[in-house]
This record gives structure tokens, sequence and C-alpha cells, in this order.
């Protein structure tokens, strides 16, 4: 349900959304760390279904780019996550 990438030169991860879907709950909150990669970071709705999406790795949310209950298109960046 999601693509991870990485920015060039830098240690960080941008989390793609590969389906249209709608973010549902948040976990994580700016700034807060992430003790381990598979930690789970929101659950989003695609196709009546619920999908949890889990960090790539230990680290701290930057900026989430998605808002609660509103659709998230294909293609668009949900989050994007410092590896420590």
């Amino acid at each position: 349900m999601r693509r991870s990438a990485t920015i060039p030169g830098m240690p960080w991860f941008l989390w793609l959304v590969i389906v249209v879907a709608v973010l549902t709950v948040l976990f994580v909150a700016i700034g807060r760390g992430l003790q381990r990669k598979g930690q789970p970071l929101c659950i989003i709705e695609a196709m009546k279904m619920m999908n949890e999406i889990e960090s790539p790795a230990a680290g701290r949310v930057i900026r989430i780019l998605a808002e609660n209950g509103n659709p998230i298109e294909y293609g668009q960046p949900l989050m994007i996550i410092e590896v420590i």
C-alpha cells in the first residue's frame, strides 16, 4: 500500500501512497522519535480495508504531509522520517 523513497544525500525516508486512500488514524507527531523499524505510523483506508503503515527505520518524524480524515491521492507523500 506504500512505497518508501530516500532523498539523495539525505538520511530521510519519504513515504508515498500507491493507491487512493483516506488517512484514518495517526499514531505519531512531528518530532516524535521512532524507536524501531516496523513501529506503527498510521492507518489508511483503501478499498474498505484498513492498512497499518509501519516505519521503515528507527528515526524521528520531521514532517507529516497528509491530514487525518482527508483523501490521499496516488503518489502523494504521507510523511518525512529522518533516520537516526
